[in-house]
């Protein structure tokens, strides 16, 4: 993964490299992990793939159980030195004190554990977040990408594509769209998943007009795969133009 940040207000998502923390910090850290209880260190472990910084409700529904048991483990993880306690605007939210604590929780989790708490980190946020997903969708994305649920990971991935198309980030939008297409090639081969390409093509080629200019191979490219696609799925490649144009301001129903 990649060393960028993405921040919300509740979550920050840091994209953790794999084993790059020298050996000897990794053993003290794991050392120092492996001594907390097992709730308590699970909770570490599932807070660390949320992300760097995690509010309270979103701690609350990953945690299930009583609260006074998470404020309690919370505490814990405070006085170790794991965590530390800020106020926003929304309400508490627990930070990790040290990027390497978090990365040292996050790489003590086996694979299939780590995909398992990054599908439950992204409904937690789904179900904290319910009236403003639009708000969130790169780190739902994020989260499905990674706990492999390709098709939530797409569905994110376009929506963010089309409230960086709304506001003139054209280049945030080629970045979310074509991770979505790169992510739909290793679906299964359907004629639904050739509606969805189309669907995301139809949005691409505009935005790589924006970025790269008229007559560009990027442009040329995706709009030459959107006609083919047009073709495959029996719409006919002359609506293409208006397609792209209505979509790019549609809202996108998956």
């Amino acid at each position: 993964m990649g060393n960028s940040a993405r921040w919300t207000d509740e979550v920050t998502v840091r994209e953790i490299p794999a084993a790059r923390l020298p050996a000897s910090v990794q053993e003290v850290l794991a050392a120092r992990i492996d001594r907390l209880d097992p709730p308590t260190k699970a909770l570490l472990q599932a807070l660390a793939v949320v992300g760097r910084t995690v509010g309270i409700e979103v701690a609350r529904e990953l945690a299930g159980g009583p609260d006074e048991e998470l404020l309690g483990r919370l505490a814990a993880l405070e006085a170790g030195e794991f965590l530390y306690e800020e106020e926003s605007r929304t309400g508490a939210r627990y930070v990790f004190k040290h990027a390497l604590t978090q990365e040292a929780a996050y790489s003590s989790l086996l694979a299939d554990r780590r995909r398992a708490l990054h599908e439950d980190a992204a409904r937690a946020i789904e179900r904290v977040f319910a009236m403003a997903l639009d708000d969130h969708c790169d780190t739902l994305a994020h989260h499905y990408a990674r706990s492999g649920n390709a098709e939530k990971a797409i569905q994110y991935l376009a929506r963010a594509g089309e409230r960086a198309v709304a506001r003139s980030a054209n280049g945030e939008a080629e970045r979310h769209l074509v991770t979505g297409l790169e992510l739909l090639a290793t679906t299964p081969a359907s004629p639904d998943r050739s509606r969805r390409e189309l669907m995301l093509q139809a949005r691409l080629g505009p935005v790589l007009v924006a970025t790269r200019g008229y007559g560009s191979p990027s442009a040329t490219r995706a709009y030459a795969r959107a006609e083919a696609l047009c073709e495959e799925v029996g719409e006919a490649p002359e609506l293409l133009t208006a397609r792209s144009r209505d979509l790019c301001g549609a809202p996108y129903v998956w």
